[in-house]
């Protein structure tokens, strides 16, 4: 029973924090957040993304501090629409879903674009996202510079203008 307790003990004082070495938006708020955002670019951490984990969205900034976020994902000539509630942490900006993943928004100038940094299990992914599906210029260059200071590839930056997207 002491070695279950004192496994317990090390495995919560070696938990790694959450973000940890993730720029996050200073004083985010969620309702400034809210309403519907384009995908624009992606890049992973271990190469070029077989399919995109977050396109075109709406998100609803919740009383309670968690975002929903409502997704239209282009499946097979059609369009599946998903939910994903998105868990607020202790740090403003930074979320949690239940498969693992920790959501963190790095930038968002929330007029016009976001950043996002997403950590998966099995790598670590930066996204692009604007208001409108044309992006500015100002938030490329931002996104870049990011790409940049996180340590990603930029020869591995697939910009999402190209995807059928769902209407």
């Amino acid at each position: 029973m002491r070695g279950l307790l004192l496994g317990a003990v090390l495995a919560i004082a070696c938990w790694p924090d959450i973000g940890a070495g993730v720029p996050v938006q200073p004083d985010f708020d969620p309702q400034q957040f809210a309403g519907q955002w384009y995908a624009a670019a992606i890049v992973k951490s271990n190469g070029r993304p077989e399919h995109i984990l977050v396109l075109d969205h709406t998100v609803e900034a919740l009383t309670n501090g968690d975002l929903l976020m409502r997704a239209r994902i282009p499946v097979k000539y059609t369009c599946k629409e998903e939910e994903i509630h998105l868990v607020h942490t202790d740090r403003p900006g930074i979320f949690t879903t239940n498969t693992e993943h920790v959501l963190s928004v790095v930038e968002a100038d929330y007029g016009s674009y976001y950043i996002l940094h997403v950590e998966t299990p099995e790598n670590s992914i930066l996204q692009l996202f604007a208001r409108k599906s044309e992006v500015p210029i100002m938030a490329e260059n931002m996104y870049l510079s990011r790409v940049r200071s996180l340590g990603f590839d930029l020869k591995l930056i697939f910009y999402l203008d190209t995807i059928d997207r769902c209407s």
